[in-house]
Formats: C-alpha cells, structure tokens, sequence
C-alpha cells in the first residue's frame, strides 16, 4: 500500500481521531482523486478491510459515471481546488468492495495542509430515505392519475398533499391536507391560512423554511407542529420540493405533510427510555467488562456475575473462554486477531455467540462483542466486553428453524428440509444406494371437497402416521406439499425400494375413519434411484414423473423411473407449452360424424370432434391433449371456440344446404365445464351470438362429471335445459352409479358406450342384456337412446331388434371435415328425395 500523504496532516492523529468520531463514513482525498485517509465506518460502508482503501481513487467509492450523470461535474474531486464544489447533500450511488451499488449522501468541506488542499466527504448510506422517496413520489404520481385514489390513500395513511403553481399562483391541497390541519375547505387554501395554523413556538421557523423554499430550495423532512381550530396539537412532518422548466426557473411547489403525532409520542417516550436506560446502566442485563491484552478480565459489572452465576471475586482474573463449554469453544484467537489488525483505528470491534457454562453445569447462552481500546499512540490498550444473555433467542430461533423446516399439520420435515437432506445423503452415500419415493394421495380433492377441510387435514394426519409406520427407522420421511409425501432412503438397493413402496401401499388399504365414517383411499407411488451427478431436484423430479406414471396404472399403484418416463414427461409439457397457443394460431379444427336413425337411415345431426392440426406432428386426435387441456384449464377456452364453430357450421349448413334445415349439433363438454357456475350463462351468449335454436344444440356430458360436484352439476344441466339445450348423457352403462344418477339429471338423451355395442359381435349376452336395460329405462323415463360405435350391419340389426332408434358409427361414416360433412347431407337429401 503507497503512503497517504508526503507529509504529515497537521497533525494527522488529531485528524484521524476526528474522523473515527464522527458518526458517518469519512473518507478524505487529495487533488489527484487519491484516498489518503478513511475512518472504519466508511470501511465498513463499504464493506473493505482496514487501511484497504488508502492509496486507492475515489472512483473505487463514488463510480464516475455517476458523478457526471448527476450534474455534470465531478462534484468536488476535481484537481483544480478552486473549481471544486463544496457542499451537503449530493446525492449519488456508491460502490462496495463486491460491486453492488446503492444509493449515498456526501457532504464535502475542504481541508487545508501545508502540502496542499483536501477534501473530506461525510457519506452516508440513504436507501431507507430513497425507499421512502420512492414510494411518497409513487403516491404522488398516482394522485396525478386517479385524484380520488388518492385521496382514499391519503385517508389511510393520514398523509396530505399540496401545489402551488408558481406561474398562475393557484394553490391545492388535497382533501387529507385539509383534514389534517382541522379547516373548512371552503376557507380556500393560503400562506396564510396555513401560518394561522402553526404553533407559536414553531412559527418563526416554519417561516424560514417557506423562504428557503420561496428562493427555490428543496427541503426534506421539515417536523412542526399545528393547532387545529379546536385547540388540539398535532405533530406534523413535510416535505417540499421546487420544480423547474427546462431554463431552471421555479414553475411549481409540491410537498406532503404527514400526522406524526403517534410517531412523535412515541420517540419521545422512547427518548425517556434512553435516558432510564443510560441511569440504570449498572443495573442492566448487559454484562461490561474490561479486560487486558491477555484477555483476563480486570473490571465487570452486576450482569457478568448474573450472566456467569459467579461471584466477582470468582470471575476476574480469568478469560471468557475459561467459561466456555468444552463443546461450544468457539472462536479462541478472536482477541489475538483483534490485536494483530494493522489498521490505523483506536478501536476495532467483533462479535460472537458462546456457551458459556454456570458453576451448576447450566449451560448460557451469550452474545459477546469484544473491541480492541488503542492509547493515544495508536497501540493496543486493553479490551472492551459486552455481555449479553441471548438463552431466549437461541431456543426461538431453534424453535423458528423447526418451523421454517417442519409442516405444521403433520409434524413432517417440510420441502425445504427434504431438499437439505436429500443433498445431504447424497454427499456421504454412493449414489446407487439412494432412492427417492414421490406419495401422492389419489383423488384427495374429491374427499376434501366432500368432507371439508377440516376433514382433508384430518386424514393427511392419519396417513403420515401410516406412513411412518411403514417406512425404516433409517428412512425420512417428509410432506412435500398438499397431498403429496416424499420418502428418502439410504443404503437401499433397488429391489428393497420396490418393496418399500409396495408396504406404503398396502398402509392405506384399511380404511381411515373421518368422524365416524369410513372412508377409502389409495396412493400412487413413484420410485427412482439415484445416478451420478443427480441433486434433490433432479430425484424429486425423476420420483414425480414415476409417480404420475403409477397414477395410470390400475392395480400396483407403483412405478419406477426410467428415462423413457422422462422423455414422454417431456413431450407432455411441449404439447402443454404449444397447445395454449393452438387457438391464436387457428391450428385447432371441427370434425363431424353423422348420427342416423337406424330405422329410416336418414341424418339427424352430427357430433363435432376437436382434433389439433399440429405444425409439426400432423392432425392429432382429442386423445393427445385433451386431457392436459383438463389438467391445465386451457379446456374452459377451447370449449367455448367448439361450442361457437359447432353452431356457426350448423347455422350455415340450415341456410345453405337442403335437407339441413331440421340437423342438429352434438357438442361434448369437459368436467370443468359442468363444473363452473358461469357456463350456462356462456352457452346463452354464444346462442345468441351465433343466432342458433337451442334445441339444435345437444350437450353431452359423462356420469362422473355430474358425481364428482353434483351440486353444481345438476343446476347447471338444469340451467341448460331450462334454455332450451337437448342433454345427452354419452358412455352410459360404464358408471357404477348410473341408474341411481339418472333420475336426478334432467337429461333428454343417453348414449349407449361403444365398448356394449362392440361386444354384440362376439355373442356377449350380457352386452344385449345391458342394452335392452337401457332401451327399457329410457323408454321408462322418455329418453332418446343412441348407439356409439357401430361398425358392422349385424350390430345394427341387434340394435333394431333391441329398440335403439338412433346411432353412429364408422358403419356409416368415420368424423369428417366441415365440406365433406356438407357434402354427405347434400347426397343423403338427394337420396331420400321422393323424386330418387
């Protein structure tokens, strides 16, 4: 390090004692741009060690670019000391040892020395102000935009506003301003309406202040105080600034004034406070001691003998660290490092937490701040101890930790600890002997929906405790979120995993008991060991995408990762990414399948499937990503453009084609959908919209969309019907609760489930049985029944003989495009001619 100075300052210790001080930063440069002299705040400003900063250029504190992007000059640390501006209040960002910048104040005053002229800067770290600043100019800028607004904010927050139009000479103060000082509005605002406001002892100054103000200044932070009309006080804070035009001329005043009067009382009390404290300082809980270079202790107050539970006689004479747990030694060579620092400052501090041990082997938890005291010759004196009782806060942030990383409802380690652990068994096992299982509760929603939350709670309780039961004592076991549980084990090989998860499963076979009530459920589990190079994330992932694997698996309920799972995880989220944007690209298309009556073969309306003209993968079938349209409620969009299309392509085909006049649309509907209150109220739009009779529209929906909310469902069919909308309830028979539903929805249709239909050819009388129940059941509760699925003229000839009415199938013909559909109607009106 180069020296500071030539010379000596004159003299230079007194100046430095002068700059350790004072209560800022200080930093003092010569007239090449040269630090020469720093106190430690400004080195722990910004964040340097002792004596760093001496030698090197200003720059390294205050950036350049920011000096000239603030007004063009260099604001003091020129080379010509007569052109050097001096001054308080400059505000520009500095820059800390790592390179994050943030916002100062510098005062500048010039030093004179035999060698030449200096400058010392007092800087001060201004983000809190800025902050502040920052939200009072938000609040401004949005009383410009929304005056009422405003004014609610102002309500709130007991802050009012004012302008003073230095042009026009209008004035305006906000109505919180006016409630504020206690006027009529109707007084109109003034100068001196205001002064008649301010308390005498406070009237003299506030003048001032509005003349600073009048000769154009700015000021910040102004505390008067007001006598509003009904003799009360009030403490106020206000701020003024003065904009200019473009030539520098005052055009306006603006400013705030804040009711402080809550804060004010509240610094006062807490100035009494100071003050008690300061008297009672002997009697305190913090320990003071003194101690010499050899760290034994030669002065202590009440609180060290209170804090150790030893007499003063047992306690001087011996180091802190004679105190210490065995276990908790902590940071011995603190002192010596204290004494060993070169910087040239009469103190330098640290702190640091013991355990400190009571003569009853009670063990005291304390926080000690040691600062090295320096003679007037800059050489170690002695040292300065604090002592403070900090047992409370250790057991709460032991206590907080515990939280931060513990589910609250199950007692379980939470994500953030899983997380931890995870990385942690991974460090100290080999990574094949690690494995991860993902839990997820199957259909968790339905029971928490049905039960209430309470309920939910209550069983995610019972099978955590399942879950620990069947886990080792080795494993971990964690709540990874909502329903979903993750299990962590070590030293396992992959067979014993596989067995592990087949236990979890088997765990929740037993029902679980809600309030008397026995309610089933089951689990998906998603195995994956680990490779080299795996973290907790990549496991966690891998064991998701397992277990959503085993969510489609029927039976076992348990599926281990491989990398295929990974790859068709992947395709899924690139058809998710691409499919929310099919419909601004117009990618997706309508086809139609005829529905005939089996009798006459005439049409009698279409069903319209959605398929997905894929820039990439071609035409792909609802099959590809409907479902994660469901999952991801892109369906709620696409539905309402297949309802829109179905019925414009209807409404054309009655205009424009003969034999089209009486068709009808068959339109399939999502659970989301039937679900959502908002639904009837859309298809009515979309009727009216598209100018199309509701009885042209047919709705079908699935059994187990009414069964999972049949409240709402049921209203909502109900709403529809009530429009004038046919409801077909389509794949019947499949459900187990078909007939007991089917009362209960006002349905005008039922389609018989294709795999019924198909079973006809192969001589499955249960299948005829199955349909003949329908027909007779809706017969029974007059409803139209259709056939799904009919391929071959025997399945259709058992249709008849069963008493179906209508069908649809490839027999007749598969889902076709918009102009084929038109075409097909034309020659089947030509057909049925009577002329043909």
């Amino acid at each position: 390090m180069i020296e500071p100075l030539e010379t000596p300052l004159e003299p230079q210790s007194e100046l430095r004692d002068l700059l350790e001080a004072a209560p800022d930063a200080m930093v003092v440069v010569n007239d090449a741009g040269t630090i020469v002299l720093t106190n430690s705040q400004a080195e722990l400003l910004f964040q340097y060690q002792p004596g760093e900063l001496e030698g090197q250029q200003i720059e390294v504190l205050v950036p350049e670019r920011h000096r000239h992007r603030h007004d063009g000059h260099r604001h003091g640390y020129g080379r010509n000391p007569r052109t050097r501006r001096m001054g308080s209040g400059l505000e520009l960002h500095g820059r800390r040892s790592d390179g994050s910048e943030f916002p100062v104040e510098i005062s500048l005053s010039p030093i004179e020395t035999e060698r030449g002229a200096l400058v010392c800067s007092a800087i001060r770290d201004i983000s809190d102000r800025k902050l502040v600043e920052d939200e009072l100019r938000g609040l401004r800028e949005a009383a410009e935009a929304d005056r009422a607004r405003l004014a609610e904010a102002q309500r709130l927050a007991h802050v009012g506003s004012f302008e003073i139009n230095l042009v026009t000479g209008e004035r305006w103060w906000s109505d919180e301003y006016w409630r504020l000082l206690g006027l009529d509005k109707t007084l109109g605002p003034s100068r001196e309406l205001l002064l008649s406001t301010i308390h005498p002892d406070d009237l003299a100054e506030t003048q001032a202040i509005w003349q600073r103000v009048d000769g154009g200044e700015s000021v910040d932070g102004v505390t008067f105080r007001i006598v509003r009309p009904t003799g009360e006080v009030r403490w106020t804070r206000s701020r003024m600034r003065v904009e200019t035009d473009d030539h520098g001329t005052p055009v306006k005043i603006v400013g705030t004034t804040m009711d402080v009067t809550t804060l004010h009382h509240a610094m006062a009390r807490q100035r009494e406070a100071e003050i008690n404290f300061s008297l009672s300082f002997e009697h305190s809980h913090v320990g003071l001691a003194m101690a010499d270079l050899e760290g034994r202790l030669t002065r202590i107050n009440s609180a060290v003998c209170s804090i150790l539970a030893r007499s003063e006689s047992e306690i001087l004479g011996k180091r802190m660290l004679d105190f210490v747990s065995p276990g908790e030694r902590g940071d011995e060579d603190l002192m010596a490092r204290l004494i060993g620092n070169h910087g040239r400052y009469r103190t330098c501090s640290a702190t640091t937490e013991r355990a400190l041990v009571t003569p009853n082997g009670d063990v005291v938890w304390a926080q000690e701040t040691i600062s090295l005291v320096r003679n007037e010759q800059g050489d170690p004196s002695h040292f300065f101890l604090q002592l403070q009782d900090v047992s409370d806060r250790k057991q709460a942030e032991d206590a907080l930790i515990h939280q931060a990383t513990h589910d609250p409802l199950t007692g379980l380690g939470n994500r953030a600890f899983l997380s931890e652990k995870i990385d942690q068994v991974l460090a100290h096992r080999a990574a094949d002997r690690v494995s991860v299982l993902f839990v997820d509760v199957n259909k968790f929603k339905v029971i928490n929906d049905a039960r209430g939350h309470a309920a939910g709670d209550a069983l995610l309780v019972q099978i955590a405790d399942r879950l620990r039961s069947a886990v080792r004592p080795t494993d971990t076991l964690a709540r990874f979120g909502g329903d979903e549980f993750v299990i962590v084990c070590e030293d396992i090989t992959p067979e014993n995993a596989e067995r592990l998860a087949g236990r979890i499963v088997d765990a929740t076979r037993a029902p679980f008991d809600l309030e008397g009530q026995q309610v089933y459920v089951t689990l998906s589990v998603g195995v994956v060991m680990a490779e080299a190079g795996d973290d907790a994330e990549t496991l966690l992932r891998k064991s998701d995408v397992a277990m959503y694997q085993a969510k489609e698996r029927d039976r076992t309920h348990v599926a281990v990762f491989d990398h295929q799972m990974q790859a068709l995880a992947s395709s899924r989220l690139e058809t998710e990414s691409q499919l929310g944007g099919a419909l601004e690209r117009d990618e997706l298309r309508l086809v139609y399948q005829p529905i005939v009556d089996v009798h006459t073969e005439r049409t009698i309306g279409f069903e319209a499937l959605v398929r997905w003209q894929h820039p990439s993968r071609g035409l792909l079938a609802p099959a590809e990503f409907m479902s994660i349209a469901e999952e991801t409620g892109m369906i709620l969009a696409i539905g309402e453009w297949v309802l829109r299309e179905a019925l414009m392509q209807l409404q054309l085909w009655r205009m424009d084609v003969p034999g089209a006049r009486d068709l009808f649309v068959a339109v399939n509907l999502s659970a989301r959908q039937v679900q959502d209150p908002e639904f009837p109220a859309a298809v009515a739009r979309t009727l009216a919209q598209t100018r199309a009779e509701p009885a042209a529209l047919h709705l079908e929906l699935t059994e187990s969309m009414v069964m999972s909310r049949s409240d709402v469902a049921v209203q909502n069919v109900t709403a529809l019907r009530e429009l004038g909308v046919r409801v077909s309830l389509d794949d019947f028979g499949t459900g187990y609760s078909s007939l007991s539903y089917l009362h209960q929805i006002p349905a005008h249709t039922v389609k018989i489930d294709r795999s019924f239909v198909a079973a006809i050819g192969e001589d499955n009388a249960s299948a005829t049985s199955i349909i003949g129940a329908i027909v007779g059941l809706g017969r029974a509760l007059e409803l139209d029944v259709v056939g799904e699925g009919v391929e071959t003229p025997q399945q259709v000839e058992e249709l008849r003989r069963l008493g179906v009415r209508y069908a649809q199938g490839y027999l007749w013909s598969p889902p076709i495009a918009p102009a084929a559909a038109q075409e097909w109607i034309r020659e089947k009106a030509v057909r049925d001619s009577p002329s043909a």
